[in-house]
C-alpha cells in the first residue's frame, strides 16, 4: 500500500515548507530516509521551491576534499602512504561515483564491482510537454511562475537526446548508477547553465530521475525503487564542456540493506524528468525519458565475510548532553529539550559487528548494555551522530570518529553511512587485498558534549526547552575520548 502522507503538503508556501524542515535533518533518522523523505515534502508541497542543485555542493565539495589529500600528501609523507593507498578517509561509494572517471583515483576493488554489474541498455521513449495529456496544467504553472508558454519549436532538441547507461554500483548494500544524456554542444551548455556562467545566454534545463522500478526475469511482478538523490554532475572545465558530447545524470537508490535485490540480471526503467531550471520541480518539467537498461546483481550479492562480534565495554564519567523526547497525541516523537548531565559510563556495553563487502569494510556500533538507571534518551543520545564543520569545530553534541591506519591518524570520518536509535554504521575505505593491504585499523571515538546551547548554560544545569515548531540550535562544545576499538581486518 502506498503512503500518502505527504498528498496534504500542496497547500504549504515556501517559506512555510522552509520552516517546515528546518530542523528536520537535525533527526536521528537515517539520512537515505531523511533524503527521501525531504525530498519527497518539497515535491509535493512547492510549485516554486527556491532550492538549488544539490549534486553541485556536493561535487564542489569532492573537489575540496582532493585538494586536502593533495595538501596532506605532501605535508605528512607517512600520513599520505596511508592515505594514497585507498583513495583517503573521503571515500564512499557516492563520491567515487559522482567524479569523473578520468580524475578518480582507481580503486581496483570498486572498479571489479562496476565491471561486475555488467548494464545494458534496453530501450527508451522520449515524450515533450506538448504530449501529454495533462499538458494544459504545466502550461498553467509555467504561466504561474512567469515562464513562457511551452513551444515545441523551442524546445524540439531535447526530443533527440540518448540516454546510456554508463556505470551501475552494487554491492548488497547500496545501489547506484551514472546515465550519460548525449546531446549537442548547445545542449550541454544548456544543462550547465543552473551551475555556472558558462559564457553564453541560451536555455536552461536540468535533469533528475523522477522515479524508478525493477524486474526479475521470470516474475511479472513491478517492484519500486526509490532514489534517494541525484541530479546533473556540473563539468566546470570551460574546454572539457565545450568538447562534450554529454552530460552525466547520478542516481542513487534507497535500498533495505536487510533484503538485497535478487540474483540475476535485474531489469530496470527509470523516468527522467528533464526541466527548465531545477529538476527538482516537476511543475517546470519539459520532457520524460522513459528509460530501461539491465544489469547483473550475482557478484554484489555474493556471500561477504563478517567477523565475530566484539563487546567493548566503557568506563569512567563523562558529561552527556541528552536529547530528550515525549510522544504526543498525534504519534509524533518530538525533542522536548536538552540538558547535560555528569554520568556514569560503567556498565555501558557497546557491540561493534564487522562486515566485508567488496567495496570497503561496514562497521555496525550499537548499544549492547547499558544500567538500569540509563534511559532510552540517555542511549541514543550517547551515540547520537556529530561531525567536524569545515573549520573543524564540532557545534553538535553526539560521536564523532577518526580512523587510523598503520598508526597514522588517517582523518575524522564523514557523517555515518547509517544512523538510528542508539546505532551508527561506517563504510570505511578498508579493502580486500590490494596491491597496499592495510595492517591495522583503529577506530577512535570521541564524544562532545554541550556546555553551552543557545542562551543556556549547560554545564550550570539549565535545559533547553524546545517548542512543537522546533528551534535552531547553536552550541559550545567540549570534546572528550569516548574509546579505541581495533577492526578486525579481513
Amino acid at each position: 500500500m502506498r503512503n500518502e502522507m505527504f498528498t496534504a503538503f500542496d497547500a504549504l508556501s515556501p517559506a512555510e515548507t522552509e520552516s517546515l524542515l528546518k530542523h528536520f535533518d537535525s533527526l536521528p533518522l537515517e539520512r537515505r530516509s531523511t533524503r527521501r523523505i525531504r525530498r519527497s515534502v518539497e515535491s509535493a508541497c512547492v510549485r516554486r521551491f527556491p532550492r538549488r542543485r544539490a549534486l553541485m555542493r556536493a561535487v564542489v565539495a569532492a573537489a575540496s576534499v582532493l585538494a586536502l589529500l593533495v595538501l596532506l600528501g605532501a605535508c605528512f609523507p607517512a600520513a599520505a602512504k596511508a592515505v594514497a593507498s585507498f583513495f583517503g578517509i573521503n571515500y564512499t561509494p557516492t563520491r567515487y561515483m559522482t567524479t569523473l572517471p578520468e580524475s578518480r583515483t582507481s580503486i581496483p576493488a570498486v572498479e571489479e564491482a562496476l565491471d561486475a554489474a555488467d548494464p545494458a541498455e534496453e530501450s527508451y521513449t522520449i515524450t515533450l510537454l506538448s504530449d501529454w495529456e495533462n499538458a494544459s496544467e504545466y502550461q498553467a504553472y509555467r504561466a504561474e511562475q512567469g515562464l513562457a508558454p511551452f513551444a515545441e519549436s523551442d524546445w524540439s532538441w531535447l526530443r533527440d537526446i540518448r540516454p546510456e547507461v554508463a556505470e551501475v554500483f552494487y554491492d548488497g548494500k547500496a545501489l547506484m548508477w551514472n546515465i550519460n544524456l548525449y546531446t549537442t554542444s548547445s545542449g550541454v551548455e544548456a544543462f550547465m547553465r543552473g551551475y555556472m556562467d558558462t559564457g553564453t545566454e541560451g536555455q536552461n534545463v536540468d535533469a533528475l530521475a523522477s522515479d524508478a522500478t525493477y524486474t526479475v526475469e521470470g516474475d511479472p511482478t513491478v517492484y519500486p525503487l526509490v532514489s534517494s538523490g541525484g541530479g546533473t554532475r556540473p563539468i566546470f572545465d570551460e574546454a572539457e564542456r565545450k568538447a562534450a558530447d554529454h552530460v552525466t545524470m547520478f542516481d542513487e537508490i534507497a535500498l533495505d540493506p536487510e533484503h538485497p535485490l535478487p540474483d540475476g540480471i535485474i531489469t530496470v526503467t527509470e523516468t527522467i524528468r528533464i526541466a527548465e531550471g531545477d529538476a527538482m520541480s516537476d511543475t517546470t518539467a519539459l520532457a520524460k525519458i522513459v528509460h530501461t537498461f539491465t544489469f547483473d546483481t550475482t557478484a554484489g550479492n555474493a556471500a561477504t565475510a563478517k567477523a565475530d562480534e566484539l563487546r567493548i565495554s566503557l568506563s569512567g564519567e563523562t558529561y552527556l548532553s541528552i536529547y530528550h523526547r515525549k510522544m504526543g497525541a498525534d504519534g509524533v516523537n518530538r525533542m522536548t529539550s536538552v540538558s547535560t548531565e555528569k554520568v556514569s559510563l560503567d556498565g555501558v556495553v557497546l557491540s561493534m559487528t564487522t562486515e566485508y563487502l567488496s567495496t570497503g569494510t561496514q562497521v555496525e556500533i550499537r548499544i549492547a548494555e547499558a544500567p538500569e538507571s540509563w534511559t532510552e534518551d540517555m542511549k541514543t543520545s550517547l551515540l547520537f551522530m556529530t561531525w567536524p564543520n569545515t573549520d573543524g569545530a564540532i557545534t553538535s553534541a553526539g560521536v564523532s570518529a577518526t580512523l587510523i591506519i598503520d598508526g597514522e591518524p588517517a582523518g575524522d570520518l564523514p557523517m555515518p553511512d547509517r544512523w538510528g536509535e542508539a546505532e551508527l554504521l561506517y563504510l570505511l575505505p578498508i579493502f580486500q587485498g590490494g596491491e597496499s593491504p592495510v595492517s591495522s585499523a583503529v577506530l577512535q571515538l570521541s564524544y562532545s558534549y554541550y556546555t553551552k546551547l543557545n542562551d543556556t548554560d549547560q554545564l550550570a544545569g539549565e535545559a533547553l526547552a524546545i517548542p512543537k515548531d522546533g528551534l535552531e540550535f547553536f552550541g559550545v562544545t567540549t570534546t572528550v575520548p569516548l574509546t579505541e576499538i581495533t577492526i578486525p581486518l579481513p
